[in-house]
């Protein structure tokens, strides 16, 4: 620790009481004290005005934790000092007489090292290597509150009313309530790498993954594992409406029902993008390399193909809307696609277009408005019934990301999520 003394800043003296990286220097307050933590497991007080050593923080040896001490902060008076260890611990020390004033234990796995702490006003956090900010309290010294979240990028999205269901690239995948912010961990036999699709049907909620298979999970306890099936292939997307799963896979369409394969259907191209009709009697599905939407009517559970519709760009994600009026997607062109199902899936003519390629569309409960998303960060809304109406934006909706998909709560409140790690909620004024 070097010190020095000013203004103008001029060496004073340098103390080498830590054996290894400093890792942290916070003063007081008041400026009457600093401290020093260091991945030597020391922690160092000392004057504030002169840098003269006035002691250590140490529990029952020569060292403040039995790790590194990754960060420091005092508290609002200055009369104390929290520390944070890969020890897995956070301590609070008395400054005056350099006494442990209580220890936090914060958990026995890798993830629970404790990497930065913060001392704000009567508020006192820690922030976890697991990404967990923790909001400790100093009187019984127990965790009060714990903030989860994704460390990665979101790739799966399902809502209904006040739920949130995420995604991510690490197999992560979190239960939210929307209206106060919680998030809980899904457990169990959880995905071992990006999931890619999932959706809410009735009291639970069907994922997949790289891996081929099928995750239900019971959304009262966010149990994975113990309903599960294999598919022959991974799949990339899924769609579930009354007891009828479809799942497009490398390349087949297979069709699920009760949990079990009834079919699958052979195709030569690559499906990409699924939705059921809301009568549960219609497939549409996407091809991901030509423009080209293919329609299959489902007979006791076996796909047989009905029409296909040309589109101006491959389709992305495809969605249909809860009325069966329409089914809407995004194009690998940055094309808004609407088809009207009761034109004999008709392309309808509209002037939507993005700034880059879309990734996801969703339509609101109403089927009044289509959402999209796509790789310029930036949402648009639209009026499906006015194919010449202005959209509303909502421009870097995900600064720098790429939005991964996007999901209505209700009719005016629009959820999205994105490359960022970020959950996003959005008020939508319509007349």
């Amino acid at each position: 620790m070097i010190f020095f003394s000013g203004v103008p800043y001029k060496y004073d003296k340098t103390c080498t009481m830590h054996k290894n990286f400093v890792n942290s220097v916070r003063y007081a307050p008041t400026g009457a004290t600093f401290c020093t933590v260091s991945s030597d497991k020391r922690s160092g007080l000392f004057d504030g005005k002169t840098g003269e050593l006035l002691g250590q923080f140490q529990d029952g040896g020569d060292f403040a934790h039995n790790g590194g001490v990754m960060a420091c902060g005092y508290s609002a008076d200055g009369l104390q000092v929290m520390t944070a260890s890969a020890d897995k611990t956070v301590k609070v020390w008395d400054v005056e007489t350099q006494a442990l004033v209580v220890k936090f234990q914060m958990g026995k796995e890798l993830e629970h090292q404790q990497l930065g702490c913060l001392w704000a006003g009567d508020y006192m956090l820690s922030l976890a290597l697991s990404g967990e900010i923790n909001y400790l309290d100093k009187g019984t010294g127990e965790v009060v509150n714990t903030i989860k979240g994704h460390q990665k990028s979101i790739s799966a999205l399902a809502a209904s009313g006040d739920s949130i269901i995420t995604g991510d690239f690490t197999g992560r995948m979190v239960s939210w309530q929307r209206e106060s912010g919680r998030a809980d961990y899904f457990t169990g036999g959880v995905h071992k790498n990006k999931v890619h699709d999932l959706c809410i049907t009735g009291d639970s909620v069907l994922s997949v993954g790289i891996e081929s298979t099928i995750q239900r999970s019971d959304l009262s306890t966010l149990t994975m594992g113990s309903n599960s099936s294999g598919l022959d292939s991974a799949p990339d997307c899924c769609d579930s409406k009354g007891g009828l799963e479809v799942y497009a896979c490398e390349s087949e369409i297979v069709v699920v029902r009760g949990g079990n394969k009834v079919s699958a259907h052979s195709v030569s191209y690559k499906p990409y993008g699924i939705a059921i009709s809301p009568d549960n009697c219609t497939v549409a599905v996407g091809d991901q390399a030509n423009p080209i939407i293919y329609i299959y009517t489902v007979d006791s559970d076996v796909l047989q193909q009905y029409a296909t519709v040309a589109t101006p760009s491959p389709a992305t994600e495809l969605c249909w809307s809860p009325d069966g009026a329409w089914i809407g997607a995004g194009g690998a062109g940055r094309h808004v696609i609407v088809i009207d199902v009761n034109n004999s899936y008709k392309l309808q003519v509209n002037c939507w277009t993005s700034n880059s390629k879309i990734t996801t569309a969703a339509f609101s409960p109403n089927s009044r408005h289509l959402a999209i998303g796509g790789i310029d960060s930036n949402l648009l809304v639209v009026e499906v019934a006015k194919a010449m109406s202005n959209p509303i934006k909502l421009l870097r909706a995900h600064p720098q990301s790429t939005v991964s998909k996007v999901r209505w709560a209700d009719d005016n409140t629009l959820i999205s999520v994105a490359s960022d790690a970020q959950v996003r909620t959005w008020t939508i004024n319509v007349a």
